[in-house]
């Protein structure tokens, strides 16, 4: 029985570690454009106005006091197939002041 669930761990590693965005943006990408795009202390104008113009759907959690953005496309966003999934996920933090901080850009899989 053990022999058998090794081959479907195998394939779900492979996957894995074969995963290159496929026909889209990667993470180092996406982290470049925001670095050339917004300094720290940019306001909330600028942020929005970024995020639009590089088509990420975007909403801004006033909780945690960050927008959390994705490619509008989400077919652009990594290889998928019948039992895997992926995305990016981009957070943009803000300070006290309700203006650019940092940002954290991070690739999310899941799959049975």
């Amino acid at each position: 029985m053990k022999k058998l669930l090794i081959l479907p761990l195998v394939v779900v590693v492979l996957v894995s570690y074969c995963q290159k965005n496929i026909g889209g943006p990667t993470q180092s990408d996406i982290d470049n454009l925001l670095f050339e795009n917004m300094v720290k202390g940019d306001t909330q104008n600028h942020i929005e106005e970024v995020l639009k113009n590089e088509k990420f759907a975007y909403i801004y959690d006033s909780n945690l006091n960050r927008y959390q953005a994705i490619l509008e496309n989400r077919d652009e966003s990594c290889f998928r197939t019948f039992l895997y999934d992926c995305g990016i996920q981009i957070y943009i933090y803000l300070d006290r002041q309700g203006t650019y901080e940092s940002h954290e850009i991070l690739v999310l899989h899941s799959g049975l």
